[in-house]
């Protein structure tokens, strides 16, 4: 069986705590998971205020552009860029979701950036600023 549970935990008191334990005991439970290799590496930071606002405003530029919304354009762009699958082992159905780009590393959001401009420029004919460019967003 793969089963994979991501989650993070931390040290308390000399304690460790993990988060989502709960969940994370319904689901051995539930899959009959008795013993699982434990992961240990350093938590990776998510995106930076920075990523967010330059994000948010290249965001802005095109769905001024094409007619949509703020909040209709970050939805455009998270289908074409963080749509996922996952497949239930147990009945075969396949289940789509879109990652949260708050949930992205620094480098993962670095990369989804990337696409994100360039699909802008080459299927929109819109060029995004760099992010050091200063923006004044009407």
């Amino acid at each position: 069986m793969n089963f994979e549970f991501l989650t993070s935990a931390y040290w308390k008191e000399n304690i460790l705590m993990v988060r989502n334990r709960m969940q994370l005991q319904r689901e051995c439970e539930k899959t009959g998971l008795k013993e699982f290799d434990v992961i240990v590496k350093s938590k990776s930071r998510n995106r930076s205020t920075q990523q967010n606002r330059y994000y948010f405003a290249c965001v802005t530029i095109v769905a001024n552009e094409l007619g949509y919304s703020k909040e209709e354009m970050h939805s455009i762009i998270g289908y074409k860029f963080l749509k996922r699958e996952k497949i239930d082992e147990s009945s075969g159905e396949v289940f789509e979701y879109i990652l949260s780009t708050s949930k992205l590393t620094t480098t993962e959001f670095s990369n989804f950036m990337e696409e994100f401009i360039r699909w802008s420029a080459e299927h929109l004919n819109i060029i995004l600023p760099s992010p050091n460019e200063q923006l004044t967003i009407l």
